[in-house]
C-alpha cells in the first residue's frame, strides 16, 4: 500500500444502463443484481448484456485512452473522472469465496408451470429424496409489447457441498432412473470482499464493496491487459483486448477478481461474430451467423453462470467474444443488416446453437446435452439432394457414412470444409492410457475402447473403457471427446491395432465433423450460401420449423 495514497470510497454504484427506479442501489444491491438473471435495455430498446471476460484473477490492469469515470449513479449521482492514459490496477481485498451447494438434476420442466413443478417435487420426495427442491431458471422479458419467456424449472436432489459428491448422486439417479447426469449450482452465500483500484501516478485508491463499475469518459473504448482466454485448454493464452461499453470489476465465486463487460447486444455481436466464423464468408452466411449468435445471447440469459457475476462468458462455453480488435466491416454489415432479427418456432424463441461442421448430418439436442428435446433442434441430413437418412445409431451404419461419405453434403462442397468434413486421428496406446489415467486411474492399463451407444446421427454418446483393473462408462458426447484428447466430434469409429500378445498398440479414430453437431453447421451454411441460398433459407433448414422475425 502506498503510504501517501488518497482513498476514495464508493459505496453506491450503478450499471451504466440501469433499470427504472434503480437509482440509489448500494454496491451490495448491485452485486446481487449481477448474480441474478436480470438484465436491462438501452434507450433504443436493445438488450444490455453483462459478459464475463475472465475471473479467478489476483489482479488486473486496465486503462481508457480518454480517461475513465468511476460512478455511483450515471444519472446524476456521485462520480469521478480520471486523467487520460492512466493505467489502473484492480485487485480484491479481504476476499472470501461464495458458499455453493450442488444438486443432481432429477428432472427438467419446460415451461415452468407451478402445478407441474409442485407435482414433480412431490414425486421425487416420494422416491426417497426428501430434500428435493425446484429451481426456476431463465428469464422473462419484453420487446416492443411482446413478452418472451424462456423460464424452466429443474428439480434438484442431494444438495451436496462439492461437485464430486453431487455427481455421485447424479450417477445413482442414472443407474436407478436413467436420468441424464447433470448438476445445478446454488449460491447459498455470495462471495465477500472489496474491489480496490489503484493509480500509482496519482497515488489514488478507489475502494468499493464487492463491485466497481467504470465507463470511458469519452464514451468510446477501454483496454484490459492480459485477458485470459482458453483456461485449461491447449490454446490457453493472454491478450490485451479493447472493448466498448462499461467495465465491471466484481468479487467472483473464489473470492478473487472477475472482469466483465456490459455492452449492448448489437455492439457485442460486432466483436463476437467475426470471432465465431470466417469474416470472408459469403454475406448470406454471415447474416445467418449474426442471427444465430443473437439468438444464443437472448435465449441463454438466465440459464447459465448462476454463481458468477455475469450472465454469459466470452469463451467457447457461451460464445467467443474478442472485443473491438476482431471487428470486421463485413461481419459488422451482417449484424447491422439483421438488426433485431431472431428465430422463432411455435414454442417461442429458438436457442440457435451452432457448430463448426456437422460432417453431413446434424444431431438432436438431447443426445448432446441433458435438456429436453427441442422441436427446432432436430438432427437431419445436410445434403443438396435432400436425402433424409445417411447415418445411423450402429457402428456399421456410422462406418459406412464416414468411409463412403455423401458427395453432395454441403459441408463437403463448402470452400471451408477441408479438414473438418472427414478426419483421422491415431493415438498410441500409451497416450490413451495417459488420457484415461488422468480422470479414471482406477481402470488401470486400457485394454479396449467400445462405443456402446450412439445417437441416431451416429455420434457416440456412451463409451465403455475396459482396463486391467476394471471398467468405466463415459456418458455424453463432449465428455467422451474430452477424455480422448479433444477429438473434433463424437461422430467417429474406432479401429484398434494389437501386438502379438493381444495388447493394444494404437487406436485409429476415423471421424467426421467438428463440434457438437446441433443446430446450424457453419461450414454447411457457407456451402449453402455459395450455392445461392439466402440467410432465411439457410436458417430454415438448420432450425426445424423456425422463422425469422424482427423484434427491435
Amino acid at each position: 500500500m502506498l503510504k501517501t495514497a488518497t482513498r476514495l470510497l464508493l459505496p453506491l454504484l450503478l450499471l451504466p444502463a440501469s433499470p427504472a427506479g434503480a437509482a440509489g442501489l448500494s454496491s451490495d444491491d448491485l452485486a446481487d443484481l449481477l448474480y441474478s438473471n436480470q438484465f436491462t435495455f438501452d434507450h433504443d430498446g436493445v438488450p444490455m448484456v453483462n459478459i464475463g471476460l475472465m475471473d479467478g484473477q489476483k489482479q488486473v490492469q486496465f486503462m481508457a485512452p480518454g480517461g475513465l469515470v468511476f460512478s455511483s449513479d450515471i444519472e446524476g449521482g456521485t462520480s469521478m473522472a480520471t486523467p487520460k492514459e492512466r493505467v489502473w490496477t484492480a485487485r480484491v481485498k479481504g476476499g472470501k469465496p461464495a458458499r455453493l451447494r450442488y444438486w443432481a438434476v432429477a428432472e427438467q420442466i419446460r415451461p415452468s408451470v407451478p402445478e407441474k413443478v409442485a407435482a414433480a417435487v412431490a414425486l421425487w420426495q416420494a422416491r426417497g429424496f426428501p430434500e428435493a427442491t425446484a429451481f426456476e431458471l431463465g428469464a422473462v422479458f419484453g420487446f416492443q409489447g411482446e413478452v418472451f419467456d424462456n423460464r424452466y424449472s429443474v428439480i434438484g436432489v442431494g444438495g451436496q457441498e462439492t461437485p464430486a459428491a453431487a455427481e455421485e448422486v447424479a450417477r445413482d439417479l442414472y443407474a436407478r432412473h436413467q436420468v441424464p447426469i447433470s448438476l445445478h449450482e446454488e449460491v447459498v452465500r455470495p462471495p465477500e470482499g472489496h474491489v480496490v483500484v489503484e493509480d500509482q501516478q496519482s497515488e489514488l485508491v478507489i475502494d468499493s464493496n464487492r463491485v466497481l463499475v467504470a465507463v470511458p469518459a469519452d464514451h468510446l473504448t477501454f483496454r484490459v491487459f492480459r485477458v485470459e482466454q482458453g483456461q485449461g485448454t491447449r490454446w490457453h493464452t493472454f491478450r490485451d483486448r479493447t472493448y466498448r461499453g462499461a467495465l465491471i470489476l466484481a468479487v467472483d465465486r473464489q473470492g478473487l477478481l472477475a472482469v466483465a463487460n456490459q455492452v449492448d447486444a448489437e455492439r457485442l455481436l460486432a466483436g463476437l461474430v467475426p470471432a465465431e466464423t470466417y469474416a470472408d464468408a459469403p454475406p448470406e452466411a454471415l447474416k445467418a451467423q449474426a442471427i444465430a449468435a443473437r439468438g444464443i445471447l437472448l435465449s441463454k440469459l438466465g440459464t447459465r453462470h448462476f454463481a458468477d457475476p455475469y450472465l454469459l462468458c466470452s469463451q467457447v462455453h457461451c460464445q467467443v467474444y474478442s472485443g473491438v480488435e476482431r471487428e470486421d466491416p463485413r461481419t459488422t454489415r451482417a449484424v447491422a443488416a439483421t438488426r433485431g432479427e431472431l428465430l422463432f418456432s411455435p414454442q417461442g424463441l429458438v436457442d440457435t446453437v451452432y457448430h463448426a461442421c456437422s460432417g453431413g448430418h446434424t444431431a438432436d439436442n438431447e443426445t448432446v446435452w441433458t435438456n429436453l428435446p427441442d422441436p427446432a433442434l432436430r438432427g437431419r441430413a445436410d445434403l443438396r439432394s435432400g436425402a433424409a437418412v445417411v447415418a445411423g445409431p450402429d457402428d456399421a451404419a456410422t462406418r459406412r457414412f464416414l468411409t463412403q461419405p455423401p458427395a453432395d453434403a454441403f459441408a463437403a462442397l463448402s470452400s471451408r470444409g477441408k479438414g473438418h468434413f472427414r478426419w483421422k486421428v491415431e493415438l498410441a496406446a500409451a497416450r490413451i492410457d495417459e488420457l484415461v489415467r488422468a480422470s479414471h486411474p482406477e481402470v488401470g492399463q486400457v485394454q479396449d475402447l467400445r462405443v456402446t451407444e450412439r445417437a441416431s446421427c451416429g455420434r457416440a454418446i456412451r463409451l465403455e473403457i475396459l482396463g486391467t483393473r476394471g471398467r468405466v462408462t463415459v456418458h455424453r458426447e463432449l465428455p467422451i471427446r474430452q477424455l480422448l484428447g479433444g477429438l473434433k466430434s463424437g461422430l467417429f469409429v474406432i479401429d484398434v491395432t494389437r501386438g502379438p500378445d493381444g495388447r493394444p498398440t494404437s487406436y485409429l479414430f476415423t471421424g467426421g465433423g467438428f463440434g457438437h453437431g446441433v443446430g446450424m453447421c457453419q461450414v454447411g451454411a457457407i456451402g449453402r450460401a455459395e450455392a445461392g441460398q439466402d440467410y432465411r433459407t439457410i436458417l430454415g433448414h438448420y432450425y426445424n420449423g423456425a422463422e425469422v422475425r424482427k423484434i427491435y
